[in-house]
């Protein structure tokens, strides 16, 4: 069943505005939009709202993402841009 989407059962993450609310990455990044109007936005705004990850698991993380999705030369602490289609 490898490489098999099952669906609504499906544990797999599809592209990288899913990955963005996974538990382990919600609200670990910088919200990009000046004036976020995203009833439930995966980007933190404000310093009370951002959560901290451990650094490990951010690599591990980043690990799983295409590789296309991000410049290889970005800093680790850049913010990660929306897709167009979600601002």
């Amino acid at each position: 069943m490898q490489n098999k989407c099952c669906s609504n059962e499906c544990s797999f993450c599809h592209s990288i505005f899913e990955l963005y609310f996974h538990p382990l990455m919600y609200k670990t990044f910088e919200c990009t939009q000046q004036n976020c109007y995203r009833a439930i936005c995966p980007g933190y705004h404000d310093e009370n709202d951002q959560r901290q990850l451990n650094p490990l698991v951010r690599n591990g993380i980043m690990k799983i993402v295409p590789k296309n999705r991000f410049e290889e030369k970005q800093p680790k602490t850049q913010t990660i841009k929306f897709p167009s289609i979600y601002q």
